[in-house]
């Protein structure tokens, strides 16, 4: 399994996922999870893991440092990570990444039972994917130029929370509704998409800095206080002003500070974690679609099917009858 360090407790399948010939599907060890990882190489400097498992026991990977650029898309479950001598770290559903770790850094994963895991990991190159599309390093963010300029990168993490676009994308790419012939073509376009689609929202974050409120490390705890409370009350959110006056911050350093640590304003990640919910109870449930309205916050099927389309395109009907 040294071909794919990231998945040392998967074993490789006698055949290629389908559609995907030049691909290989890892398949969990059946004590430790159920389900696979397909690993699709698109380029010499470009590749792609696809994940849908759910995990049967706490367990964890090792893997060694690179000269490639990871990209990490999670939609479900969370990991924690431990890095040689840099401090841990988690990430959690609905959060997208990115993480260079050089050759002599150890990462450790460690990934808890009964979470489902549904994620994207794409491998690059940053430098081949800007030669090899004609771009300049003016298309990356000014956090990783030193990826183009420095023989011996140091470490690098960052992430935020997906916004609607980047989402979408990776919940395509997990899904794979596109069969046959069309299936490999659709998967390389959509991690390009997927790589575009981040180093824009990381570009708009960087360029915004110079607005952003100031933050103490009292204010940071507390707007992550903030997202913990949407994701645990969705359902019944409180409104901005209730959310400000619960995690002891002001209405503007809510807004302004939300939207700077987590890429997306509160409305925006709210709508996110309802979105997310109600795909799940759609497609592994049998509750009805007034049922899921109501469990995700709204009120009336109608507003619900009109924000479910909004989101993803289809309305609930059609992507439950799709699945």
């Amino acid at each position: 399994m040294d071909q794919y360090p990231e998945f040392q407790t998967f074993d490789a399948a006698s055949e290629p996922p389908p559609g995907l010939p030049g691909a290989t599907r890892l398949v969990a060890k059946p004590t430790v999870a159920e389900g696979f990882a397909d690993f699709v190489p698109l380029k010499d400097y470009l590749s792609v893991a696809i994940c849908n498992f759910k995990n049967l026991q706490n367990w964890e990977d090792t893997a060694t440092g690179s000269d490639q650029l990871k990209l990490h898309f999670r939609l479900r479950g969370s990991a924690s990570y431990s890095l040689t001598d840099h401090d841990d770290f988690e990430v959690h559903k609905l959060t997208a990444a990115a993480l260079f770790q050089p050759r002599d850094v150890i990462k450790k994963e460690v990934y808890f039972a009964s979470n489902r895991e549904k994620s994207v990991t794409i491998f690059c190159r940053i430098a081949d994917f800007l030669d090899a599309n004609k771009m300049t390093c003016s298309a990356i963010p000014d956090s990783m130029a030193f990826l183009l300029n420095n023989d011996t990168p140091d470490f690098f993490y960052v992430d935020f929370a997906m916004n609607a676009e980047i989402h979408q994308a990776t919940e395509a790419l997990v899904s794979m509704n596109v069969e046959g012939e069309l299936r490999a073509l659709f998967v390389e376009a959509k991690t390009n998409e997927l790589i575009c689609l981040f180093l824009q929202a990381l570009k708009t974050s960087e360029e915004a800095k110079s607005t952003a409120v100031r933050l103490s490390k009292q204010d940071l705890a507390n707007l992550h206080d903030a997202r913990s409370i949407l994701d645990a009350q969705y359902a019944d959110a409180p409104t901005i002003i209730q959310l400000a006056r619960k995690v002891g911050v002001n209405k503007l350093k809510l807004t302004r500070g939300f939207k700077y640590i987590f890429g997306l304003t509160v409305y925006d990640y709210l709508l996110s974690v309802r979105m997310a919910r109600a795909r799940t109870l759609l497609l592994e449930s049998e509750m009805s679609i007034t049922q899921i309205a109501l469990d995700v916050g709204y009120e009336y099927a109608g507003n619900f099917t009109t924000a479910f389309k909004r989101y993803f395109g289809v309305p609930p009907n059609v992507m439950r009858k799709d699945k």
